[in-house]
């Protein structure tokens, strides 16, 4: 996805929200001179792809802030709170019609954990509400088919908190399918509340599958992946990509032999009208050949 023009505003507006999240005193001259320097950095961004943007954002911000992973608390925080969702979770699995569908739906319902999003994040109230009727895009047909032939599967992981709903359906998907290999990715570094490396290590994710690291990025820049990381998403039958910042990242990328699928909710105006949905919609989303159209 190409940087939108709302983008823009909405990019600088979250220099505030960071400060207000992370509950960092702050006066308006600060947040101007932050706001400021941030544009001009941006202004000398040859692409126009949007994860180089909110890149730049979110390490402006932590430079100017003094700590290379100012969201560590908050992710410690939500990791914590949503391991404690994990019983109710599996019951719904283990009382599903259709237990890979609902470990989907679990996964795609974790997304709602998002700092950089203007959203409200209540992942006890998007539990107690869980519904299989609530996905507003359901290409689950879709997946079922490639899913059968699938060898090589790789999960593009997002955020914290979100990654123990991740977790879920990797264990489930290990226990169920074992002859399918299964790659998680997180980020490369700190990005907002993305889930790294460090996040993930009292998790046993490496039980269920392997780890790689993709870009230091509220997204995937490609060419600052590992080379782990590049053979995964090249040899993989399908690719599930979680969120929003994921699929501005994929949306456009060039697709050989893999299926990518989009586990997203929509958390802002302009994501939901390329989908032609409401915003907070649970979306499962098949992206064939062609990329959706953004202008």
């Amino acid at each position: 996805m190409d940087l939108q023009s709302v983008c823009l505003t909405c990019l600088l507006g979250q220099v505030e929200k960071a400060y207000k999240t992370l509950q960092i005193p702050y006066s308006n001259s600060e947040i101007v001179n932050l706001q400021k320097k941030i544009m001009g950095r941006l202004a000398r961004v040859n692409s126009l792809l949007m994860p180089y943007y909110s890149q730049i954002v979110y390490q402006t911000i932590a430079e100017n802030i003094g700590q290379i992973d100012p969201y560590k608390k908050l992710k410690e925080e939500y990791n914590h709170r949503a391991l404690q969702l994990i019983p109710i979770l599996k019951n719904e699995i283990a009382i599903s019609e259709d237990p890979l569908l609902a470990a989907i739906k679990i996964a795609i319902m974790g997304n709602t954990i998002d700092f950089g999003t203007p959203h409200t994040i209540d992942i006890e109230k998007d539990v107690a509400e869980f519904s299989l009727n609530s996905l507003k895009i359901n290409h689950y047909k879709d997946f079922i088919s490639d899913f059968q032939k699938a060898e090589k599967i790789m999960i593009i992981g997002d955020n914290t908190g979100e990654v123990v709903f991740d977790l879920i359906l990797i264990e489930f998907l290990h226990l169920n399918y074992p002859s399918k290999f299964i790659t998680f990715a997180v980020r490369g570094g700190p990005a907002i509340n993305d889930v790294t490396i460090n996040d993930i290590k009292d998790l046993d994710l490496q039980n269920y599958c392997t780890i790689v690291e993709g870009s230091a990025s509220p997204g995937v820049i490609m060419e600052q992946t590992t080379t782990q990381f590049q053979q995964a998403f090249k040899e993989a039958d399908i690719i599930l990509s979680k969120g929003q910042g994921n699929f501005e990242s994929l949306d456009g990328i060039p697709l050989n032999r893999s299926s990518l699928y989009f586990l997203l909710k929509a958390k802002c105006n302009l994501v939901a009208s390329k989908f032609n949905v409401p915003v907070g919609s649970l979306i499962f989303y098949h992206r064939e050949q062609m990329p959706l159209k953004w202008n």
